[in-house]
């Protein structure tokens, strides 16, 4: 995920309400932890769009070239998996801490 960030394949893209609210986001604004530094890094060319809406930021998923990071019990991955090319993946992604 982060080189596929890193080298502007993917663009990474969430909501306010996300961005400001889930722990993901958080971490990934304070942490040391190395896979959020990683990130922080391939952001600084490529930074995060941030939109509305989870249902704007959906239509830019379905458009492709974007990445929507998400808790897995989110109420958006049953839709996220449910459409034509769209992957939904966690291994290597760091776990929440609580």
């Amino acid at each position: 995920m982060i080189n596929l960030i890193s080298t502007g394949q993917y663009k990474m893209i969430t909501h306010t309400l996300n961005y400001e609210t889930n722990w993901y986001f958080s971490d990934l604004r304070q942490s040391n932890d190395p896979h959020f530094l990683a990130l922080r890094e391939a952001l600084k060319n490529n930074p995060i769009l941030i939109v509305e809406n989870a249902s704007v930021a959906l239509t830019y998923l379905e458009q492709g070239g974007y990445i929507y990071a998400s808790q897995q019990d989110s109420s958006l991955i049953p839709y996220i998996q449910g459409k034509c090319d769209l992957y939904y993946f966690s291994e290597g992604l760091r776990k929440a801490g609580f």
